[in-house]
């Protein structure tokens, strides 16, 4: 019986490719069979990614602002009914569009007890129909946020290698888990860390001493694998295509990407217990 591993992308700053990477990820996963379900708690940011706008009025029917004010008002939720797919990225893999509400979602969900709950209960009724979701979440610790920690097993910081974003990356990683031992800890719940991701590296000295201090700052936590400054991202964005579709024309930027997904799953089968930690 299939049982979803939820893994939420967070940096509490804007502008590092936390989007580009986590629907990336998903892709990949889909791509390998993996059932996967891409959820946008940061709209319209994944959206954009995934689907020309004309694909999205056709395809799309309910919004995660639709499931989660049902939840809120008490109606009868069905996040299944908001999950839509793009024929380019596979058969696989499924999407649930965030909304235009979910600013107003986040203030009235504030005012409700047990609101950290509500996205976890939402999953519940897609728990065992996915084996991976992944929760593309705002670059802030905002109601959304904290609702996807909770809701998740694991979690994947993005950063930029310079002193500002290694520093926005040691803070959500701090405040994670802050809010892990306050919040989750008392209910017998629990999310752990998968990595930090260093992106858009450029070859350029200091970048190269930056992803020493990184590994200097956080340790083991820094994924060995490390992305590149490459216009395949934009060129994917504008194509609304995986990164791995573009292999014959960004090689680099591909085997880069396919060397770090093989790190993300096998940092996932470390921490289960069902291999060996480590990059390439």
């Amino acid at each position: 019986m299939t049982v979803s591993r939820i893994i939420s992308f967070v940096c509490l700053k804007g502008g590092v490719g936390k989007t580009t990477i986590a629907t990336n990820i998903a892709a990949y996963l889909a791509a390998n069979r993996r059932e996967t379900l891409l959820v946008e708690l940061d709209y319209p940011s994944v959206s954009r990614y995934v689907f020309s706008e004309g694909e999205l009025s056709v395809k799309m029917r309910r919004t995660l602002y639709d499931v989660l004010r049902s939840r809120l008002i008490g109606a009868p939720v069905d996040v299944g009914g908001a999950a839509i797919k793009c024929e380019r990225w596979g058969d696989y893999l499924h999407v649930v569009v965030g909304g235009e509400g979910l600013g107003r979602f986040e203030k009235d969900a504030s005012r409700t007890p047990n609101w950290v709950r509500f996205l976890d209960e939402t999953l519940d009724y897609v728990k065992r129909l996915y084996k991976f979701v992944i929760l593309d979440c705002p670059p802030r610790f905002g109601v959304l946020t904290m609702m996807a920690v909770y809701a998740s097993n694991y979690y994947v910081i993005p950063t930029v290698p310079d002193h500002l974003n290694l520093r926005r990356a040691k803070d959500t990683l701090q405040t994670i888990e802050s809010f892990a031992e306050s919040v989750m800890a008392p209910g017998g719940r629990s999310v752990k860390c998968l990595g930090v991701i260093l992106n858009r590296r450029r070859k350029v000295a200091h970048h190269t001493e930056m992803v020493r201090k990184a590994w200097e700052i956080l340790g083991e936590s820094v994924f060995r694998n490390i992305l590149g400054d490459s216009i395949a991202y934009a060129v994917s964005l504008k194509e609304h295509t995986p990164i791995y579709n573009l292999r014959r024309s960004y090689r680099d930027a591909v085997e880069q990407f396919d060397a770090l997904y093989n790190e993300f799953m096998r940092r996932i089968e470390a921490i289960e217990g069902l291999g060996a930690p480590g990059g390439t």
